[in-house]
């Protein structure tokens, strides 16, 4: 093992007990004080029993029950290739993967801490490919070291009608999800379904602080707030911040809804991101802040077909702080259908498409400003509780920006998922 490797690892496990440690007092406190709301409202509620036992399931991992506390591991393997990235004669056939250690521990009712350590090498045919956005959005290369990617506490208040996580987050996971367009482990692979590419994301995960608010008497209704450090470079973390709302619909209050049937979600939202920008056609504008909106939806039509759709709109003059080209507005829809109807009720097999348009300012600026284009199908295949596979095909015209009458580029792989 490298020194520098070691080092890595040491800092890991002072992060990890540093963590637990402050989430053990502040939890003692939260529990302390949810007593005397207890003693003021005369809420009681019946302790469980702890078991003293450690269990399996495939798929959720191992639970010890003594500690409330989770483990669970899950690897992605993907190989792509291209015959033809961007018009040229060259194939390009490159693999990549990634492993999670996963840990969840429960501080009674009220309170969370997550961790998840994450290893990765390979981008598959990124490198290789000259788009607007790209075809792996799965690809995490950090040279297979270990790596706290995701660190946070989460605190439940007013029985569960408003929650309060801070830490390290992974901000997608807070903004414009969908249940059927937003897993690159069994879902699409390319980024445009994953994530709106007109949402000036902080360029890694940072520290961020998330407040959800879902009132019992509006069951319809949930309103988020989002913090996160822009920069995402621990310095300074509360300047040049990127500040989110969101206002969530669910149909089910308004449906015929079953015990455990699922409704569509419909999504309105709006950032900023206070980052000091540079103008694109006034370079000595470097004061600047972006913004934007968009909204987007997952609804399900029947139990084995459900549709997504997003729009996305951002400021259409600025640079963005990490460079890059400037994409005014975006769109992408799809569906997904299930396997029931030839008996394969745990496969999926899902289709979309996208388009992405930069902004007159960049092509003023001198710059290729064709619309690009994106369509995506994969088919994931259930081998077992603990292994997916899935064929994934993207067809992509117009990359770049570059209007063409040549061969659009077509990106084939197939991605393998374990849970153990």
């Amino acid at each position: 093992m490298r020194l520098t490797d070691l080092a890595g690892t040491k800092k890991v496990i002072l992060w990890l007990i540093f963590w637990f440690s402050a989430c053990i007092a502040f939890s003692g406190a939260a529990l302390h004080a949810e007593e005397l709301i207890k003693e003021e409202t005369g809420i009681e509620k019946e302790a469980s029993e702890k078991k003293e036992a450690i269990t399996y399931t495939p798929g959720e991992g191992i639970r010890i029950e003594a500690a409330d506390l989770t483990i669970g591991s899950t690897a992605t393997v993907v190989f792509q290739g291209t015959p033809n990235p961007n018009g040229s004669e060259n194939c390009a056939f490159s693999p990549s993967w990634i492993a999670a250690l996963l840990f969840e521990k429960k501080f009674g009712d009220w309170g969370l801490t997550f961790l998840k350590l994450e290893f990765g090498q390979g981008e598959t045919v990124d490198p290789d490919l000259n788009l607007f956005n790209i075809v792996n959005y799965n690809a995490h290369d950090n040279g297979a070291t270990a790596e706290a990617r995701e660190f946070w506490y989460k605190q439940q208040f007013f029985d569960r009608q408003f929650s309060l996580t801070a830490g390290k987050l992974q901000q997608r996971n807070y903004l414009d999800l969908s249940k059927y367009a937003g897993n690159d482990d069994t879902q699409f692979l390319g980024s445009i379904f994953n994530r709106s590419p007109v949402i000036e994301w902080p360029e890694h995960y940072g520290m961020g602080i998330h407040a959800l608010m879902a009132p019992r008497n509006i069951d319809f209704l949930e309103i988020e707030l989002n913090y996160f450090d822009a920069a995402s470079d621990w310095k300074n973390i509360f300047n040049n911040g990127m500040y989110t709302a969101q206002l969530k619909v669910k149909t089910v209050p308004f449906s015929n809804a079953g015990p455990g049937e699922e409704g569509g979600n419909y999504r309105l939202y709006g950032w900023s991101n206070t980052r000091n920008h540079t103008k694109l056609l006034n370079r000595n504008a470097d004061e600047e802040f972006n913004y934007g909106f968009g909204f987007g939806f997952d609804q399900p039509m029947t139990d084995v077909l459900g549709i997504f759709g997003r729009f996305g709109w951002q400021r259409p003059d600025l640079v963005p702080a990490d460079g890059g080209a400037t994409i005014e507005m975006s769109w992408s829809g799809g569906a997904q259908i299930k396997g029931k109807y030839w008996k394969r009720e745990n496969d999926a097999f899902g289709l979309g498409v996208g388009q992405l348009f930069p902004s007159k300012d960049y092509k003023n600026s001198g710059h290729a400003a064709g619309i690009e284009g994106h369509m995506e199908t994969y088919y994931n295949f259930m081998v077992s509780n603990h292994l997916f596979v899935s064929p994934d095909f993207q067809w992509i015209w117009n990359a770049n920006g570059v209007n063409s009458n040549g061969e659009p580029i077509f990106v084939y792989g197939v991605r393998t998922h374990l849970l153990f």
